[in-house]
């Protein structure tokens, strides 16, 4: 009888598993990854097939014409099922333990903690955030925007973004749109320790002025979409000044779009490379054959000197350089100071310390042209002398605390650092305008 009630359970849990199931029971729509689909067939056929078998009990089942005992097959199925239990198994505990940012493999989120300390205190903010961003984004003119939230120390407006509402008066203040993506909008940090929110108070500190910064930073934004939105919400707001940071977005799969470009459109090899970079179990075993192979000398740095990798350079480069010209003509018809900075990323900085090295090393084995690519970008781009256009690259170069989190995002203090720098070569400028 017990056989048969657990034989039922499993067969109750893998109808369970089913994503139309999951949609009814948590009553909102489920996308899963394709990793979350492979676990989540793996668990429902084990279920499905055990449940199953265990109900025969010890009948002699027909199939294709012979007879088997069902307690045979029962075992064979579960032998059959070993290797696909211990890949579920591993996947799940290391998907657990990973904190990746998009393809790039960074380490344990052990090693994390104190970097995003304030976050990882605030339970509140912490679960709030974990269940409104799985609802995603949603869209409105190919623009990004979050569901309206208040928590402590989290707040995003009812036009969908992680600011005061844009409708409030100035009362005479020096109105500053702070505009980009993750690193803006401020990953795992509270309100008060974004980027946005040390503008705030240094421009104040350095102009005398009543500065109110605007956090418009959002998820997975780019330059194209940074100036979308400075226009789409304007007329809402007077902005005085605009600030855009910026970078990452746009130029960290420089190196995987040059691997592309030389393999040929044709060539199959990156996209299943792609679809296995989605499992973490093959991200573990790949980054151990790296470094094996780094061991026996057989890794050479990577060159980007040949047609195929130029024409991808030259093409972020060009259509950087016309998106920047469409801003500042925007930011001069609507008498507007408007101010660009290239971000740092973990492998622009002098040097690194505690869980940055792990991070950087990984990036290194795994990632090995993405440091050159990213660079090479950005310094052709610089070329063309600007006095709105700020390299920060160097930014964090006068600190040797620990900042980054992963290959892109920063901590509270690294915030800090990059707004007093940010301040200081735009404070007069500010200062100046009428």
């Amino acid at each position: 009888m017990r056989k048969k009630i657990f034989a039922v359970a499993l067969l109750i849990v893998a109808l369970m598993l089913s994503e139309p199931v999951m949609m009814f029971l948590l009553q909102r729509n489920v996308a899963f990854s394709l990793r979350g689909q492979v676990l989540l067939l793996i668990a429902q056929f084990f279920s499905l097939g055990l449940g199953a078998l265990l109900l025969l009990g010890d009948r002699q089942v027909r199939l294709l014409g012979r007879c088997y005992d069902s307690k045979r097959m029962l075992f064979a199925f579960i032998a059959l099922n070993i290797p696909f239990l211990i890949f579920g198994a591993s996947e799940a505990t290391l998907f657990v333990l990973a904190d990746r940012f998009d393809a790039i493999r960074s380490i344990s989120r052990l090693h994390n903690f104190e970097a995003f300390k304030t976050y990882n205190e605030s339970a509140a903010i912490q679960g709030e955030n974990t269940f409104w961003r799985r609802q995603g984004f949603h869209e409105r003119n190919g623009l990004r925007f979050y569901p309206p939230i208040s928590a402590p120390g989290f707040y995003i407006n009812s036009d969908g973004l992680r600011t005061r509402e844009l409708a409030q008066e100035g009362l005479g203040a020096f109105e500053v749109a702070v505009l980009g993506g993750s690193t803006v909008w401020g990953s795992n940090v509270t309100d008060a320790h974004t980027l946005p929110a040390y503008l705030e108070n240094e421009l104040k500190a350095q102009t005398g002025r009543n500065v109110r910064t605007y956090n418009l930073g959002v998820e997975g934004h780019s330059f194209r979409h940074e100036l979308a939105l400075l226009k789409a919400i304007h007329g809402k707001v007077a902005f005085r000044a605009a600030i855009f940071f910026h970078g990452g977005n746009d130029f960290i799969e420089t190196a995987k779009e040059i691997q592309e470009q030389r393999v040929g459109p044709g060539n199959k090899a990156p996209r299943a490379l792609r679809t296995l970079n989605e499992f973490e179990t093959f991200l573990l075993f790949k980054g151990l054959a790296l470094r094996l192979a780094e061991g026996l000398g057989l890794v050479s740095p990577p060159s980007y000197d040949d047609t195929s990798a130029l024409q991808v350079i030259e093409g972020k480069v060009v259509a950087y350089r016309a998106r920047l010209a469409e801003a500042q003509t925007f930011c001069k018809e609507q008498k507007m100071a408007c101010f660009f900075f290239l971000q740092p990323l973990i492998f622009t900085r002098a040097g690194h310390s505690g869980f940055e090295s792990a991070i950087m090393r990984n990036c290194q084995l795994n990632y090995p042209g993405a440091a050159k690519a990213y660079n090479m970008v950005v310094d052709r781009i610089l070329e063309e002398k600007s006095s709105q256009v700020f390299d920060l690259r160097d930014g964090f170069n006068s600190t040797q605390e620990p900042v980054f989190g992963d290959i892109i995002h920063v901590n509270e203090r690294g915030n800090e650092t990059l707004a007093r720098r940010m301040a200081e070569l735009v404070a007069s400028a500010v200062a100046a305008v009428r």
